[in-house]
């Protein structure tokens, strides 16, 4: 007899919203369902001495992490904004500013519209365009033999080259 073997570490619809790193590839988020984690991991594992039921009992329970990229921290992009502009003005008044500092090049509250105009234009650029590699771990899940054996089928098994076993 078969246990049931499903653990859920988290709630569903986060897991169902999670990214999940490829068996071939441990450095970037490359599947999008568990179901293609399970399957690689299978075409990695699988032994062509073994039938389909001995390669499912070596494989199986399957524990499967997933992932989500970690959001960007509104707080830390303004502090480094902060800093950008502080460098920015510490260079132009250099340049361009009083040498006897009697009058700032930009008075501090239009630094502050400055600091504020610049940090809109980047959050809304680095919310669109930025890739985020960082990641937080949202949960893990374990896979049964039964549910291991209707996500990895006989069409899988052709597609992969290992046929019926």
């Amino acid at each position: 007899m078969v246990q049931k073997m499903v653990r859920y570490e988290m709630a569903k619809d986060t897991f169902d919203e999670a990214k999940f790193y490829g068996a071939d590839d441990d450095e970037y988020l490359s599947c999008t369902v568990p179901e293609d984690y399970i399957a690689e991991v299978f075409d990695n594992c699988w032994d062509p001495e073994e039938t389909f039921e001995e390669n499912l009992r070596r494989f199986c329970p399957v524990q499967v992490t997933g992932y989500t990229p970690k959001a960007l921290d509104r707080g830390e992009v303004d502090h480094e904004m902060g800093l950008a502009v502080e460098t920015l003005l510490e260079n132009l008044s250099e340049e361009y500013g009083d040498p006897e500092y009697d009058r700032p090049f930009l008075d501090s509250e239009k630094t502050k519209r400055l600091q504020a105009k610049l940090l809109a234009v980047c959050w809304d650029f680095l919310q669109k365009e930025a890739f985020i590699w960082a990641c937080d771990r949202v949960g893990s899940r374990s896979y049964d033999i039964d549910e291991v054996r209707s996500m990895v089928d006989d069409e899988h098994l052709v597609e992969a080259g290992h046929g019926l076993g």
